[in-house]
């Protein structure tokens, strides 16, 4: 402002620039040096100490996301083991099965060879009983003949 009036009116520009000086000593006065540079210190400690804490915040949430990583990572785990556990007891049961299944193909097979060797000797004896049954004929013929023979002789004595 006072330069403002300095070319016209000298008295209020000088009562300007003491108004200027007065307000420049009581703002940068030593005292007030002094309290700003304690203000700029509190202020520097007071940013540190947001630093600080913002770095704690960090390494709380890198702690946070490492336990919840593992957490997971144990979860997959114990899912995984879970799992196999219940795989060995399907291929011991599916095992186990095949095991009585190979047993009944053993004694089914037996059965069947022991069938047909039924049939077979049955076979047999049906041929046994037809060749019997033709040697038989003759021979009945024979008898027959020889009991007509011995009746007839009978008679003709």
């Amino acid at each position: 402002m006072s330069e403002l009036y300095e070319p016209g009116d000298t008295k209020s520009s000088l009562q300007y620039l003491k108004i200027a000086d007065t307000y420049k000593d009581s703002i940068f006065g030593a005292g007030n040096i002094e309290a700003v540079q304690t203000l700029v210190a509190r202020e520097e400690e007071r940013q540190k100490e947001i630093q600080v804490a913002k770095v704690a915040y960090q390494n709380q949430l890198k702690q946070y996301a490492l336990i919840a990583g593992l957490a997971i990572l144990l979860l997959i785990a114990f899912f995984f083991h879970r799992n196999n556990r219940k795989e060995r007891r399907a291929k011991l049961l599916l095992q186990n099965k095949n095991e009585v299944i190979e047993q009944t193909l053993g004694h089914l097979k037996t059965t069947q060879a022991q069938l047909i060797q039924s049939e077979k000797m049955a076979s047999l004896g049906e041929l046994t009983a037809g060749i019997a049954h033709e040697i038989q004929n003759p021979l009945n013929f024979v008898n027959n003949f020889s009991d007509v023979s011995n009746e007839l002789i009978d008679e003709l004595k």
